[in-house]
Formats: C-alpha cells, sequence, structure tokens
C-alpha cells in the first residue's frame, strides 16, 4: 500500500522547512504534499521558494477554509494511506511501513492516531486512541485509510479549526470503521509561536466546536445539558493557560456556538453504543476546583 504525507500550512513556511528538513529520510520512499492554506502573498511566495520544497507537491488554495483544506492534498494523491501533518509537526521515524502492514491487515481500521509528543494535546496511550474504545485522534499526526476517509466525508467546514477531528471519527466510527493507535510512529508537535496560534483562538474555538459536536449528535435535551459540561471542563483544562480571562474566552466560544446555525439542530444517525462512549470521553464532567489532599507525613529516620 502506498503512503502519502500532507501537510496544511498558514503563514508559517519556515516552520514546513524545518518539518521537511526532519523528514528528508521519509521523502525519498514517500510522496509529500503541502496544502497552502490561502496564506499571505509573501509568505506563499516564500513557501514557494523554500529548497526544502523540491520534489514536494504544491497545493495552493485562494483562502483559508480551515482543517478541511488538508482534504484537497488527500483527494490529490492515489495512496490507499494518507498521513495528517500541521505545518509545525513532522513524522521522528525511518520507516512507515508499519502503518501499511496494519492497513493491509487489518481491512476495518479507517485511522491510525500516532504518539504525538508536545503540544496542547499530546496523545498518550489511553483508551480513548484504542481500538473497541476509541471516540478520536489529534489532528496533527494521524494516518487514514483514503477510502475510509472518502466513505465518511472528510472534515466539515463548519468547525474551521480544533476539535473537528472529533468529529470526523464519529463519523469514521459511524461507518463502521475502527480507530487504533500506533505507539512507534512517533510525531514530534513543535507548537509554532507565529501566525497568531494564541491561547485565545484555542479556548475558545475548542469550546464551540464541542458546543456544536453536542448540537450535531445529541437529542436537544441531552444537547442543553451537555453544554454546562463542556464549560465546566473547558474552564478546568484551560485555566491555567487562560488564567482568569479563560471565563470570557469560554463564553466566547458559548456564544458563537449557540449563534451558529450552520450545524443542525436535527441530530445526525450514529450508534446509540458510539454516543455513550463519547460522550463519557468528551463530555465527562470535571468539578471546576479539586480538593488537595494534604501530604502525607513521612515517617522519622530513628
Amino acid at each position: 500500500m502506498k503512503t502519502a504525507v500532507v501537510i496544511l500550512h498558514f503563514n508559517r513556511p519556515g516552520d514546513v522547512a524545518e518539518s521537511l528538513r526532519h523528514m528528508a529520510a521519509l521523502r525519498a520512499k514517500h510522496e509529500f504534499i503541502v496544502v497552502d492554506n490561502g496564506s499571505s502573498p509573501a509568505n506563499a511566495a516564500a513557501l514557494t521558494a523554500l529548497p526544502e520544497m523540491a520534489g514536494v507537491r504544491l497545493i495552493a488554495l485562494p483562502h483559508n477554509i480551515g482543517s478541511c483544506a488538508w482534504d484537497f492534498g488527500a483527494a490529490a494523491t492515489e495512496a490507499e494511506i494518507v498521513i495528517k501533518l500541521d505545518d509545525d509537526s513532522h513524522l521522528a521515524t525511518a520507516s512507515l511501513e508499519v502503518l501499511a502492514a496494519r492497513f493491509a491487515a487489518e481491512p476495518d481500521l479507517g485511522a491510525i492516531p500516532l504518539a504525538v509528543e508536545g503540544g496542547p494535546f499530546p496523545c498518550p496511550d489511553r483508551p480513548a486512541y484504542r481500538r473497541g474504545t476509541s471516540v478520536g485522534f489529534i489532528g496533527c499526526g494521524v494516518a487514514f485509510r483514503k477510502a475510509a476517509l472518502l466513505r465518511a466525508g472528510g472534515h466539515d467546514p463548519n468547525f474551521f479549526i480544533y476539535a473537528d477531528e472529533w468529529d470526523l471519527a464519529v463519523r469514521l466510527l459511524s461507518a463502521g470503521y475502527e480507530i487504533d493507535r500506533e505507539a512507534s510512529i512517533r510525531v514530534v508537535h513543535r507548537v509554532a509561536q507565529t501566525a497568531g496560534r494564541t491561547s485565545p483562538r484555542l479556548i475558545v474555538y475548542t469550546t464551540r466546536n464541542e458546543v456544536l459536536m453536542a448540537r450535531k449528535y445529541f437529542r436537544q435535551t441531552r444537547y442543553l445539558r451537555l453544554i454546562a459540561r463542556i464549560a465546566c471542563r473547558n474552564l478546568q483544562r484551560f485555566r491555567r493557560t487562560g488564567g482568569i480571562r479563560t471565563v470570557w474566552y469560554v463564553l466566547q466560544g458559548l456564544a458563537l456556538a449557540l449563534c451558529d446555525r450552520r450545524v443542525s439542530t436535527v441530530p445526525l444517525p450514529a450508534p446509540a453504543a458510539l454516543l455513550a462512549r463519547y460522550e463519557a470521553w468528551m463530555f465527562a464532567f470535571r468539578p471546576l476546583f479539586r480538593r488537595r489532599r494534604p501530604p502525607k507525613p513521612t515517617a522519622k529516620a530513628t
């Protein structure tokens, strides 16, 4: 099975250059595609002029359309396996043969989350990424069976950025495919400091999209209950990076979601067991403040 690597770029040509340098050995074996997601003219020109882009296919889009821009790269290749990377993430491995072997041996396998290190959402080995219990993956390092990706419909453009991969995972699982992690393939997420990748945008869009996902898959009575869970969950997990301003960012995300009518209020069909698994992981209630237990007294040496 052929494998292609698709990198999504937006105004960070230096990060693309660094990623391609890290993957020089893989570039000699596999097809590489960079999708420019409506970058500024200066950054688009800088990307084209990179010496690291030699032999790399470039797809330039006129406007930034969010995460679904990556689907243009996936559609352009004839490879059966497509790996999704951000411009600031790279594969830290010399071989991808294990992915081809797994997709060939497991015909129901639709996506393989890779071992993402670094970034706001690292991907440790936990049930959320394993076969039978999986509910999603981290979008900066995942391998897809292209046929499964096309059957699921690719990324939903309504989500634009952040948490969109969880929506895609639900549709993959609903289509009868499985998701299972591969710990031997490492992806380093360097987290670029340029182009406005800020904590406020992360908090606002994550909150917005999780609410939209609740509206998309759950009946209205359940969806309304989940809004409070999402707000509490994001206040709890983002308060270290956003501080007291996290409250304002979460409220912005809630307002954007509640005012957005592009996502239907009629829930999409999905297996009940899958939705229960999804709700338990994505919308689990977590208290805002946890009581810290006093440290245990240490035994004094006699």
